[in-house]
């Protein structure tokens, strides 16, 4: 999903970015550790993961779904007034 935002933290480090066009994400230079991830977009519950271990020198790779969140809405009445001038 593009423009999904992306959290990446852990006790004292925090990372964010957007998801490309292509729903990708890359964040350089994340030190190895355990972090959290969560990724949120308006539409869709927020997922969340812990305890992602990223290691020193090779790229994580994680395989995202979404689920869609339905929000049921009050009706909404639009009404026109005719003025004759």
């Amino acid at each position: 999903m593009p423009g999904a935002a992306v959290t990446v933290q852990s006790n004292d480090r925090q990372f964010g970015v957007t998801t490309n066009e292509k729903g990708e994400f890359f964040i350089p230079a994340v030190p190895a550790g355990r972090y959290n991830i969560s990724v949120s977009m308006l539409g869709f519950k927020t997922y969340v993961s812990n305890n992602i271990l990223v290691y020193s020198g090779k790229e994580t790779v994680l395989g995202i779904s979404m689920e869609e969140d339905i929000y049921t809405l009050e009706e909404v009445s639009v009404m026109s007034k005719y003025i004759n001038s």
